[in-house]
């Protein structure tokens, strides 16, 4: 089952007393992939058990919808978010880049997870302006381990990236083109 008939029946779920309920809800609407499934999804990142606010962000990330990452980053932004809450958050920005995350994205990148920090950077390489720039060049030196790589592998990848979209800010804090 799958589309919009399984969404209606999985968003009736949506608020089961049950956390564990509320989680498996979350994870089969992101694989349903029904836009509206955003709409159920959303309030399940300000859920009390941060299974659900996990399995929340990651089914946002996989479905693709831009219209998530605002709730993304301002759960994101959240104080005392559990570190796998982080994670999540932070890796279905970087599957859904949008230019109004990158103030967050931006704090993320000083956050004391390496894998939240280097989804941040990959994120700011696909939707940063020029003010990502100087940021990026300082995770450049974050040796911070990843599952493949470090951190500042990934912010040399996003700053690649925005010198190919001309993003690079340049001595006296214009932009370098072409670069």
């Amino acid at each position: 089952m799958g589309g919009e008939a399984a969404a209606l029946t999985l968003s009736e779920h949506g608020v089961d007393p049950d956390s564990g309920v509320r989680v498996e809800v979350a994870r089969a609407l992101g694989m349903c992939g029904d836009p509206t499934c955003v709409s159920v999804l959303i309030p399940l990142l300000a859920d009390e058990s941060f299974d659900v606010r996990r399995a929340a962000a990651g089914a946002l990330g996989r479905g693709g919808n831009l219209s998530a990452a605002a709730p993304l980053a301002a759960a994101l932004a959240q104080p005392g978010q559990h570190l796998l809450v982080r994670r999540s958050l932070a890796a279905a920005l970087a599957r859904l880049p949008h230019p109004d995350a990158q103030p967050v994205l931006l704090a993320a990148l000083g956050d004391p997870d390496p894998q939240v920090r280097g989804y941040a950077a990959q994120a700011l390489g696909q939707i940063g302006s020029e003010a990502s720039y100087a940021a990026l060049l300082v995770a450049k030196q974050d040796s911070g381990r990843l599952l493949q790589g470090t951190v500042a592998d990934r912010a040399k990848a996003a700053l690649a990236m925005l010198e190919r979209r001309g993003r690079r800010a340049a001595p006296g804090g214009g932009t370098a083109e072409g670069h």
